[in-house]
């Protein structure tokens, strides 16, 4: 089973407007918008970023399964 590994981004995004939009870059990437209506706002993100509360976190799949090279050997000594 995977597991996520999340990265808080807040700090890191910018907000710029388009026409009718707010859009959310991390870096030079569009992660997505941010919409405001009557119901109140809501983020809609890509996927790999997620919205918990007032942060934004970019998501890192860490696979189980995967072993690293130091891996069952003694005290890391290949």
């Amino acid at each position: 089973m995977d597991k996520f590994l999340k990265l808080d981004v807040t700090d890191r995004l910018e907000i710029k407007l388009d026409e009718e939009d707010i859009l959310l870059f991390y870096g030079k990437d569009c992660i997505g918008m941010l919409v405001i209506n009557e119901d109140g706002k809501q983020y809609d993100l890509v996927d790999g970023f997620i919205q918990e509360g007032k942060r934004i976190f970019r998501l890192f799949r860490q696979n189980d399964a995967s072993e690293s090279y130091t891996e069952n050997c003694d005290l890391g000594w290949c």
